[in-house]
């Protein structure tokens, strides 16, 4: 029975180690991660500086040996704190608006034409409307905003 529990326990390691690689590599070449967090006109010292604050600069082994430790840890994103601060530092950037929505933080900027939306740890941006920013609706993506954060 001993030497059949430790089999299972070696082959439970190996399909860890397994879906461990494979989700770092699908994390890791689906995109850059950098691309896809800041806006098209964001200047290229800035992507740098958030690339080397998230530990893209890295080599992959060392991405990889960090990513595993911290799954070993259970770490699997930032904390709340950290969510908030993000949260509230965007919302410095830009000419803003608080929201009243229930259970969750919003705010509305004019200058992007954008609801911004957090609650726990989730962050979501909605833009609703024509293009053009200065036609879309507050009231329409608060709306949107409110349905949204029932369901999160």
């Amino acid at each position: 029975m001993l030497a059949f529990t430790l089999r299972r326990a070696i082959q439970a390691i190996g399909v860890m180690i397994a879906v461990g690689v494979i989700s770092f590599s699908m994390f890791r070449f689906a995109g850059d991660p950098v691309n896809q967090m800041v806006g098209i006109d964001t200047p290229y010292a800035e992507r740098m500086e958030i690339r080397k604050s998230l530990g893209l600069d890295d080599p992959v082994l060392v991405q990889f040996a960090r990513y595993f430790a911290n799954a070993a840890q259970f770490k699997f994103g930032k904390t709340e704190s950290e969510t908030q601060k993000a949260f509230d530092d965007h919302r410095m950037q830009f000419q803003t608006k608080p929201m009243l929505i229930s259970g969750a933080e919003a705010f509305w900027s004019s200058k992007t034409g954008q609801m911004n939306l957090r609650k726990g740890r989730a962050w979501v941006t909605v833009s609703v409307g024509p293009q053009k920013l200065n036609e879309r609706d507050l009231n329409d993506a608060k709306k949107l905003a409110e349905i949204l954060a029932k369901k999160m």
